[in-house]
C-alpha cells in the first residue's frame, strides 16, 4: 500500500514557482527562445514575434531586464541601437527547457 504524503503548496517565495508564473506570461516564452538564438532589437523581436503588441513587449522585456534573465546594452554609437541577449546565466536553462519540450512532445 502507498503511503500518504502531504502535499505542500507550493508559495509565491519558491524559486521553481516564480519561473513558471513568469514563464507563464503570454509570450514570455517566444521572447526567451528567440533571445537564445540571437542577439535582438526590439524592433527585430516585434518583427520576429508580429502578432504580439509593443507594450506587451516592452513590459515582457523591463520584467526579464529587472530580473537579470535579460540584459539591455545601449551602444554608444550613433545612431542609438539598444541591444537584448540572455545573460549568461540563463543561456543554460535553454537546454533544459528544450528538453522539457521533448519530453512533453514524448508524452503526448
Amino acid at each position: 500500500m502507498m503511503e500518504e504524503k502531504e502535499i505542500i503548496a507550493w508559495s509565491n517565495e519558491c524559486p521553481l514557482y516564480q519561473l513558471f508564473d513568469l514563464f507563464g506570461k503570454k509570450w514570455t516564452l517566444h521572447i526567451f527562445q528567440s533571445l537564445y538564438l540571437w542577439i535582438s532589437t526590439f524592433s527585430w523581436l516585434m518583427r520576429r514575434l508580429p502578432q504580439i503588441n509593443s507594450k506587451v513587449l516592452a513590459e515582457r522585456l523591463d520584467l526579464l531586464v529587472e530580473l537579470w534573465y535579460v540584459e539591455r546594452v545601449v551602444s554608444q554609437n550613433k545612431p542609438l541601437k539598444i541591444n537584448y541577449y540572455l545573460s549568461n546565466d540563463w543561456k543554460e536553462l535553454y537546454s533544459h527547457l528544450d528538453n522539457l519540450t521533448k519530453w512533453v512532445l514524448n508524452w503526448n
